[in-house]
């Protein structure tokens, strides 16, 4: 009996961590946007890759985005790549404390497309580490452990 009452305990508090662990992603804000029309839109990273601080973040833009440009953020240099006449991957280079959060901003000219959902792939590189956020969630199944952030179009707030 005595082991029963000591190891639930220690099992709800496993439980709390790995939901703890789980629910820690790179959080979009706003998370819907107005379709047709440019907004900015700040990624929360939240923490580093165990305990090691964020370096680099490496984004990739959606399809049919109508435009991205990335707003300056004191202490780190930004890059773009372009293809097909627009940025296709924005790339953040400094150091985030693994503890911090921080968010990272964009002005995006988002399509007519309401009902849609635009996910950003972003890989989060570390001193020590890799986080890739880049599985896309699929409708009807458990969200995935590391999810790319993603912004849904919509005709009013």
């Amino acid at each position: 009996m005595r082991r029963t009452t000591l190891a639930l305990p220690l099992l709800a508090l496993a439980a709390l961590v790995a939901v703890g662990a789980a629910t820690a992603h790179i959080d979009p804000t706003p998370a819907k946007a107005l379709v047709g029309k440019t907004t900015t839109v700040a990624f929360t990273v939240e923490h580093g890759c165990d305990g090691s601080p964020t370096r680099m973040l490496v984004m990739r833009m959606p399809a049919g985005l109508v435009s991205a440009k990335p707003v300056p953020k004191a202490g780190w240099t930004i890059t773009t790549a372009k293809g097909g006449g627009s940025v296709r991957q924005v790339t953040w280079r400094g150091t985030l404390p693994a503890s911090r959060e921080s968010r990272f901003a964009l002005r995006l000219g988002m399509p007519n497309k309401p009902g849609k959902t635009l996910y950003f792939p972003v890989v989060q590189r570390c001193t020590r580490g890799v986080i890739r956020w880049i599985e896309i969630p699929q409708k009807g199944q458990p969200e995935p452990e590391h999810p790319a952030p993603g912004v849904t179009l919509v005709r009013s707030r």
